[in-house]
């Protein structure tokens, strides 16, 4: 006797089947019509199945469902095993994907799990979407649907990011990450021979994460995101990476390395050339940009790099914000043409941002505009870093070669590292055009630190280097210049707080014009001068009578009397001021042996011979009017004519002795 199907109504004018079949093979079906009027279309199913099944009624539950036949949303999707794929894993399922895959005809394609596919074949059709593995690690497989590829497809094992691109057809595509950690795709950087394997050299592919992560509390892992464990290196064109973290931290590599990793694999994110061949050749990139980016080294003073920008590269972009913690250096830049939103950097213990010019030709910085910088040597403000940075500096300028020329900073902001900006130049190189329009620099009471140091060889050049607020606080020395040539450093606004020796330490033959300095408890003095320096100072404001404008500490220039030349006692001191940008001799002083009362160091001196008339005094006679003669050579000479001091036997003043300064 036949089994009888029953079916039911839906709603007035559709069907399904109440007892579907579950099997194929039986001897027949018959409709029980006992129950309701069958719908039309619905005859008889045999053997084989229901032959009505093109006109039976079809009704997804939900309100605003539409009536479908049960043969159109059973094509909805084509199952690869539909054409005889088995999906064990082992079975060579070649050519029944690639059956579907045309059948399909740009309908989704359905794995139901592994699929082994042991020739070359393109999958065109979309991929229903899913985080589970779909393909074994061998698999021979393009998938150029225009859409993109999960690394979930080949299972939760290593390399599963390289199979994935190599997965893209050759004019690339979108790798696709989903919020959890990825392992290690066994990318490294040679030193020596050639790479030709581990690292990613496809050019027009997008890497999306789900979610940035962020450092965990104690800054050895990262957690809550999309999270790449180990090293990424990449080498190509058009190449994106977005809400992603890069983990090479203390807690993988104590598992996996026992320690800090070697510097060929233990870095996090390294847009740079995968090898010293590559290198040589000069081979350039063009346009790269990174997204939401996290890069976690071991430690202050592991060997590496958290991210690497950009190196042989031009046409950078960088948005949203991108980190780098721990590691000698935590973001650095090596590139042309970049622009960037924000870097961040935490507990690097070299740098906190390297801007760096290589030797090759290609590994140039410039064109350089950064909207903010945020270095903190301790870690993010709450968290409790394992270990934090001592030594190094919140921003590297670095010439090894060649040059760095044009970078623009909008803010800059550092705390506790004992250099917050410094430049290091080797001999033939130059630092040009660089504007930092805000910097705000805590060195945390680290003794001997420096708010800006810029020094250079005598062969090198820092030219046009420009300021606009400058904050430095808790340091020993506000602005160290020692460097050479005629080309102006200026500060907008130096503002100075708690510093232990002065605020400006001025050397070689270095130019520094600065608008207005507040010195505020400050130890010493405001400027130390050394060398031949020009100077140009605007307004200077001190909340202490005790600081002094100039300090003769460590050979300190600072104008003195000579030749027997004394003070007046009990009256006004001699000294030099340079204020509002002019230098001002002051003083009532007693004559010496000799007309040359001082000869005034180089940062004082004149551009040319002045001549002044003061106020001198004689016992018996009283005031007349005495002649001063400044020199180009500093020497300051009364009575340049008749070479004596007869009219000013008493006393000599020089207040209105003033000229414009040199810088």
């Amino acid at each position: 006797m036949a089994q009888k199907i029953q079916l039911r109504r839906d709603t007035a004018a559709n069907w399904t089947a109440a007892n579907p079949i579950l099997a194929q093979g039986e001897v027949g079906y018959e409709i029980d019509t006992s129950k309701d009027k069958v719908g039309d279309g619905v005859t008889a199913w045999n053997s084989r199945g229901y032959t009505g099944v093109a006109t039976a009624g079809w009704l997804q539950s939900g309100t605003g469902a539409v009536s479908r036949t049960v043969d159109s949303k059973l094509k909805d999707v084509v199952s690869v095993k539909d054409f005889g794929a088995v999906c064990n894993g082992v079975t060579d399922d070649a050519a029944a994907v690639a059956a579907a895959n045309t059948a399909a005809a740009g309908r989704p394609l359905l794995f139901p799990s592994v699929t082994h596919i042991g020739s070359p074949v393109t999958i065109t059709c979309p991929i229903l979407d899913t985080n589970q593995q779909l393909f074994t690690t061998n698999s021979q497989i393009t998938i150029d649907n225009k859409l993109y590829v999960r690394p979930d497809w080949w299972g939760d094992v290593e390399n599963t990011l390289n199979y994935a691109t190599n997965a893209l057809p050759a004019g690339g595509g979108t790798v696709k990450l989903a919020n959890r950690t990825y392992k290690s795709n066994n990318h490294f950087y040679t030193f020596g021979a050639t790479n030709t394997i581990n690292y990613f050299s496809k050019d027009n592919v997008l890497y999306e994460g789900e979610k940035m992560p962020r450092l965990a509390d104690d800054c050895r892992s990262l957690v809550g995101g999309t999270i790449i464990q180990n090293m990424v290196l990449a080498y190509a064109n058009n190449i994106e990476f977005r809400n992603i973290g890069f983990d090479s931290g203390k807690t993988y590599c104590d598992i996996h390395y026992g320690g800090p990793a070697p510097i060929a694999v233990g870095e996090c994110l390294t847009l740079t050339y995968p090898d010293q061949a590559t290198k040589d050749a000069a081979a350039l990139r063009k346009n790269a940009r990174l997204h939401n980016i996290i890069g976690l080294s071991y430690s202050p003073t592991a060997l590496t790099h958290s991210l690497i920008v950009g190196e042989g590269y031009q046409n950078v972009t960088c948005t949203g914000e991108i980190v780098g913690c721990y590691g000698i250096n935590g973001v650095t830049v090596k590139c042309g043409n970049l622009k960037a939103e924000q870097f961040t950097s935490y507990c690097s213990g070299g740098q906190g941002v390297i801007i760096k010019s290589d030797v090759q030709a290609t590994a140039i910085s410039n064109n350089i505009q950064i909207g903010k910088i945020y270095v903190d040597a301790t870690g993010p403000d709450g968290w409790s870093p394992y270990v934090a940075a001592t030594t190094g500096a919140g921003l590297y300028f670095q010439c090894v070669a060649n040059y760095i020329d044009g970078v623009q900073i909008g803010s800059f902001n550092c705390t506790g590292y004992p250099i917050g900006i410094t430049t290091d130049l080797s001999a033939s190189t130059y630092l040009l055009n660089v504007q930092i329009d805000s910097a705000r620099i805590d060195c945390s009471t680290i003794a001997n630190s420096v708010g800006v140091n810029l020094q250079a060889p005598s062969s090198s050049i820092i030219q046009f280097v420009q300021f606009g607020n400058l904050h430095v606080r808790n340091c020993a020395s506000g602005i160290v210049a020692q460097y050479y040539g005629d080309w102006v450093t200026s500060f907008s606004n130096v503002d100075a707080i708690n510093v232990t020796d002065v605020v400006l330490q001025i050397g070689n033959t270095a130019s520094v014009n600065i608008s207005a300095i507040h010195a505020r408890t400050v130890t010493n003095a405001v400027a130390r001068i050394t060398g031949t320096p020009k100077l140009l100072f605007g307004q200077v404001f001190r909340d202490q009578a005790g600081c002094p404008m100039f300090d003769s500490g460590s050979g300190g220039l600072v104008p003195t009397l000579k030749n027997g030349w004394t003070q007046f006692a009990g009256n006004d001191t001699f000294r030099v001021e340079l204020e509002g940008g002019r230098i001002n001799m002051r003083g009532l002083i007693t004559p010496g042996s000799s007309p040359t009362l001082s000869t005034l160091p180089q940062w004082a001196r004149p551009f040319e011979t002045k001549r002044f008339v003061v106020v001198g005094n004689t016992v018996g006679p009283g005031q007349s009017a005495v002649p001063i003669t400044v020199g180009t050579n500093g020497d300051v000479l009364v009575n340049e004519v008749t070479g004596n001091t007869a009219n000013c036997t008493n006393y000599l003043s020089l207040a209105g002795c003033s000229w414009t300064a040199q810088a």
